[in-house]
Formats: C-alpha cells, structure tokens, sequence
C-alpha cells in the first residue's frame, strides 16, 4: 500500500496491535439480483459494471478471473472487487457468462470483526487439488482493520459453489502493523503462495513477502522476504506474480519514494525464492525513459513473439523526468524479452485519462489474457466527476493487433452495408455475392469487387414468386455452388409461408440455368424428402466430400436439424437434431424480453481441417441475441451430435458500441484470401424488436488452437 493514496484508502503512520482473533468471525453474505448487462458505454473506454448509488463513493481494486478448473462452469468470469465507504467497506463478487457482455451479482463479504475496514481483495481459483482443497475452489484473500486504522489481517475465504458463498478458511498473515494486497499463485512445488505487503518490520518502511501453505491455504508457513529496502522510506509493494514458459517466475510490484511509485520486476527460478530482497530488479521504462507508474499487474501470454511477451498496466505513465505522460491511463507496457531490456506500448483494453480525475481512476487495475493469447480483457476504476470511482470492463483482440494475419485487401468497410437481415455472403471468381432477408416477398442479391462497395449498390431481383408459389415470409436465402446433372449450379434456399404463418414455414429452392449468381433461377419447389413439419433457416454443410443440409424446425423451440443430401435437390433419409437451445445464453439469459429457446441458422465454417458450424442463440428480437458454436473434428458421425462440441456465446453485443442482438453470420475472405470476413446481421437499440437489423462486416482472427475468434461487434461507422 503506498501513502501517496491516502485519500482512497485512509492510512495512518502508526502502528496497531490486537491479540490474535479466533477462527469464528463474522462474515456478512448477501445474495443478490438477476443479470445485468454492463449499463452504459464508456466515452472514454469499457463498459461500466457496477457503478455506486452515491458518486462520491469508491469502487476498486478490481480483479478478475476466468474459471478453468470448475467443469461445466469453465470459462465464466468472475470478478471482485471493493466498495470503500466510511469506513463500511465490502467486497463484491460478480460473474459473466457473456464475456463481460452481462454479470451476475453473487455475494458480498463484509467483515465485521474489526469495525468495517475490507481493503485490496484478490480472487483465485485453485488449479488442481491442493490438500483437501478440491480443483476449482475459489479463494478470496482480504486485508482487514478497524476503520480509520490500516489493515492488520490478511484473510483467506473459501468457496465451492462459484462465489455464490464463502467461509472463513484462514489468515495468512496477522500482526501489528500494516498487511495489504494479498496475492494468491502457485510455486514450483505446486504450493500455494500468498504474497503480500508488509509493514509489521520497524526497519522498513514497507516490504514484500510471502508464505507457503501446503494443505490448501488452511495452515501457512514462516514469512520470507522478497523485496525490501531497510532505509525507513522506501515502500515495494503490490505485489503480483506470473510464470513464464522458461518455468522461471516474475514478479511486478512498485516501490514508492516520497516522489513516486515506479514499477519493476524480478524474477525467480521457483517463486519462492526471489534472491537478495534489496535487489528491486529493472525498472519498467521504455527506451527513451517512459516508465510504468503506480500499481502495477503483470501478465504473460504466449502471443507475441518465440518467448511470447509480457503485458503490464500501470495507473500512469510519467516521462523520464518524472512529469506525467499524455498516454496516461490509456497504454500498457510490451516486453517481448522476459522483463530484461527495454519496454514499448500499446493501446489499453479500457483506457481513460488519470489527470485531473480522482485517485481511484486507474488504481490497481487487472488484466486477463485468454488462454491462448488471442485476447486480453481489463477491469478498472474509472473517475467520476463527484469523486468517487466505478468499475469497468473491456476486451481486445491481441492477434489481429500483432498482424497474425496479413494485411486485408477488402479496404474500407463502413457498415451496415445492407438493410438486409439474416445476410448471407459467397465469393466468386473475385466478386462478392450478398443476400438476405429484405422485401419479404421476394428474393435480392447484392453484387460488388470488395465488400465495402456493395454499401450504397442496388440489389438484383432473382426472384419474385408466380401463382401458385409460396410468396409470404420470404425469409433466410442462402446461395451454393453445387454440382448437379454433371454441371455446376448455383442453389438458393430459402424459407417462405404461403400464408404468413409460422406454421407454413417449408425449406424451397432455386436452381440457376448456367453459372451465374444473379441467374436467371428456376423454381425447384420444396426440398425433396423433407418432413412436413415447419422449418427455416437451411444452409449447406461439406464434410468428407459429403453434402448435408441444416434447418431449423419449430417445435416448442427453435432447434438446428441436420440431414444426408442425395444431391442438392434431395433429402435422403430422417433429419437427426444437432443443435437443440438448452443453455442460458440460448434462451435470453436473463434479459427479461424472452426466454424462448433457440438455436437457429446454422452456418459452416472451415479451417485448418475442423469444420465448424456457426449459430444464432436466444430470440432474434431480443438484444442478447448471439452467436454460439459447434466444433467437428473429423471423427465420428455428423449426423450423430455427439460428434460435436458446443461453445458459446461467441460472439455477443457490445453496449460500448452500440451493437445489439448480433447473429445470422455467414463467411468469406479477403479478395488476396489472407484474411477472414465475417457478415452478420445486428440493430442500434436494445429494446426488444425484429425490425431495424441491418447487415454488418468486420474481419476476425484465428486463435491457436485453430478456433475462430470472432472479437467485438464493431460500430457502426457513417
């Protein structure tokens, strides 16, 4: 804890004894509402999470992590942080299982013993079994004191339902003194660690160190020191602690003189051992003098380079003699070389100015890579003009900023591009062929060199339906390129109702004269060997040189059906259900406009020898509307839905951006093919509504692991 905060975190100079307290201490729980989504977007960066009833009134030390450990509950984020208020201070626990597009208030924990001082919570999960401490624990470490005091305990509460409740477990640091920011890891022994920030030593001003526990965080060891300085004025603190492929680990953390807290880094060869606790490392600075200011949080990923690199945030960033930067609040610092040699910068996932605002802006925020590296997302407090501080959040994608694919040929693209719903693209012999749902009654295809020019083109007719022919709802076109009768052929589905009825909805199709996209067309009818129940949406699928097709029946749900093709014109045998709505983000997750299931228009994606099947959850006029994901690998059969992997969302709305309900996506590539398009249909509002949605473009990245990584809805753009 640095004193240059004190009107954040009230501290004073002396010291404060108690006796040792027993382990039955009061604990305050509360449960709290449904999901909200994060409630504004931010002019200056993120979107707000939970912002105080009184402005005046400081949230902070946010942090946030992704669970990993906790099976079905894998890849929710959950969030902590504190709320500081006259000495009543608390800790919130909040989830997402949106990304950060919504959370979930879980619990509060408010410590009562000492009189309401809750300061600098971290939350962890535990990666494997530790003692009789199970995989996917949650542990909550808290700085605690009387109010008006410093903090002079450091607890450890335990979780095992996701955060939703929490038990005292242990302290793993008491005395007289001050103990602040708690940070929990894990060592080369597979122990777990809680560094922290210590005042109890008369000699030091503030020093850091750690203990080991090895029965899961319920007894814990003799203190070790890992940075001090013993000249009565120096303050290493904050301690946070990443590991790197090399097996070594690094450690962050400031140390604050009367003038300043510049960051730095060490290292150790098992993150127990930290070397010569005067040695305080490099300092973090860029090379021409910029360095890293104030509560620091360090984090590795694997993109970046042969060693991957480390990211770190910092609350400013002061030039080399010591006044502030511009890029204040707004940068990260990049070291592709294990914390050795200089440091560069890039934009912030959440960024937003210190100067001028209030303390709390920009204080000890956190950062969290996914597990790949694609994507970096950031909690942080953000100013308010009253003086007090809310949280936000935001994402970025790291692979498309380090070029991982080469740069686009497509040039600008300023969306919507149509007023189309339900957009589907195809390329052809360097031209794009666009189409979707528009008139109704009919059925348009938009034409165009690159993407961003069929903005503003008049669509083509290739289809208005004669007597006799189904002419209402004419809905969800797709366009193929098929060979049939020993030529190819283009093929448009489509859906259409003779009656405007939900139950008249059937599967039809076009068939071109010769190899043109814009026809003419012959009317086929409907799809040979279908069932006579209501369906929509249809789309093809290649696997193995095979032909399906995937639709979408009606049947109390909106469920993704799959079948064998004889040819293009002919369903052979019975539809096999694929995708049936069964999770939270299929079912409005909790907006309050609709709960109604769905899992509707499916569409293929292929690479690097997966095939993917790309879908649309939750009512197409809801505002969560998204899009989830299957995974083929090749084995098994895809008839069989066992043979796939269901994720989701995947892709979802951006309140910061002004994007709702974004689905119906289809895919392409750039006109040199090195880069990946998406096409997909979103609306301005989030009110509950089928109309105003309008077809957008935007390119996405390939994690790793060969997944798509489909990023934010971008703005709309004039």
């Amino acid at each position: 804890m640095s004193r240059t905060i004190a009107g954040f975190v009230r501290l004073t100079t002396g010291r404060v004894g108690h006796g040792l307290l027993a382990a039955g201490l009061c604990l305050s729980l509360s449960m709290f509402a449904p999901a909200v989504a994060a409630r504004h977007a931010a002019a200056n960066g993120g979107a707000v999470v939970y912002s105080p009833d009184d402005p005046a009134q400081f949230a902070g030390y946010p942090r946030v992590i992704r669970l990993a450990h906790s099976g079905r509950a894998n890849g929710t984020l959950v969030a902590s942080f504190g709320i500081y208020a006259d000495g009543h201070d608390s800790v919130l626990v909040y989830r997402s299982t949106t990304d950060g597009a919504s959370w979930t208030p879980l619990s509060t924990v408010a410590e009562t013993a000492y009189g309401g001082r809750t300061c600098c919570a971290t939350i962890y999960e535990t990666p494997r079994a530790l003692g009789a401490t199970p995989a996917g624990t949650l542990l909550l470490g808290t700085s605690e004191g009387a109010a008006g005091t410093i903090g002079h305990e450091l607890k450890v509460f335990r979780s095992d339902d996701g955060g939703r409740t929490w038990k005292y477990l242990s302290s793993c640091a008491r005395g007289a003194g001050g103990l602040w920011e708690p940070y929990f890891g894990l060592d080369r022994a597979g122990r777990l660690v809680c560094y922290f920030s210590d005042e109890r030593r008369p000699a030091y001003s503030q020093f850091l160190g750690h203990v080991v526990s090895t029965d899961g965080g319920r007894t814990w060891g003799p203190e070790r020191a890992d940075v001090a300085v013993a000249d009565g004025v120096s303050r290493p603190g904050m301690a946070i602690v990443a590991r790197l492929p090399s097996g070594r680990y690094i450690m962050s953390f400031e140390v604050c003189s009367p003038t300043n807290c510049e960051a730095h880094v060490k290292t150790s060869a098992d993150g127990d051992d930290w070397g010569k606790a005067s040695d305080l490392g490099p300092r973090v600075q860029t090379a021409d003098g910029r360095y890293a200011n104030h509560t620091p949080y360090l984090v590795w990923t694997p993109t970046g380079g042969p060693r991957g690199e480390l990211l770190l945030v910092a609350k400013e960033v002061l030039k080399s003699d010591g006044t502030p930067a511009p890029e204040s609040g707004r940068v990260l610092f990049v070291n592709k070389r294990d914390g050795t040699g200089p440091w560069s910068l890039m934009a912030a996932p959440v960024r937003m100015p210190v100067e001028g605002k209030p303390d709390c802006a920009n204080y000890s925020s956190a950062l969290l890579p996914s597990a790949t590296g694609s994507s970096l997302a950031m909690v942080a407090a953000a100013g308010l003009d009253a003086g007090g501080c809310e949280i936000r959040y935001g994402r970025m994608l790291l692979t498309m900023r380090r070029g991982a694919a080469p740069p686009s040929s497509m040039g600008a693209v300023h969306n919507p591009i149509t007023p189309a719903a339900d957009p589907f693209v195809t390329r052809y012999r360097g031209v794009y062929y666009l189409t979707g749902t528009f008139r109704g009654g009919s059925l348009d295809v938009w034409h165009a060199p690159t993407l961003g020019k069929i903005r503003g083109s008049a669509p083509t007719p290739v289809w208005t339906p004669r007597p006799g022919q189904p002419a209402q709802q004419v809905w969800s076109p797709s366009l193929f390129l098929l060979p049939y009768r020993g030529a190819p052929h283009w093929f448009i589905y489509f859906t259409a109702s003779p009656d405007s009825t939900n139950q008249g909805h059937r599967i039809y199709m076009l068939e071109s004269t010769g190899a043109d996209p814009l026809g003419p067309y012959t009317f086929k009818g409907q799809l040979g060997g279908t069932a006579s129940a209501t369906a929509i949406d249809p789309s093809i699928l290649r696997i193995k040189g095979k032909l399906y097709i995937m639709y979408v029946e009606e049947v109390g749900a909106n469920v993704t059906y799959i079948a064998a093709l004889r040819d293009p014109v002919t369903q052979v045998g019975a539809e096999r259900q694929l995708i049936y709505p069964d999770q939270p983000w299929e079912m409005g997750d909790g907006s309050g406009q609709s709960a109604y299931p769905v899992a509707e228009g499916p569409e293929a994606l292929y690479h690097q020898g997966k095939t993917f099947v790309i879908y649309s959850g939750s009512d197409t006029g809801d505002y969560t509307y998204c899009l989830g994901r299957l995974t083929y690998d090749g084995r098994g059969d895809p008839l069989d839905s066992r043979s796939w992997r269901k994720a989701g969302p995947v892709f979802t709305y951006s309140r910061a951006n002004g994007v709702f309900g974004p689905g119906r996506a289809s895919f392409t590539t750039a006109p040199n093919g090195t880069q990946s398009w998406m096409v997909y249909h979103a609306k301005d509002t989030d009110a509950f509504t089928y109309n105003g949605r309008t077809t957008r473009a935007q390119p996405f990245a390939w994690d790793r692991d060969g997944m798509p990584n489909f990023g934010t809805p971008v703005k709309v753009t004039p």
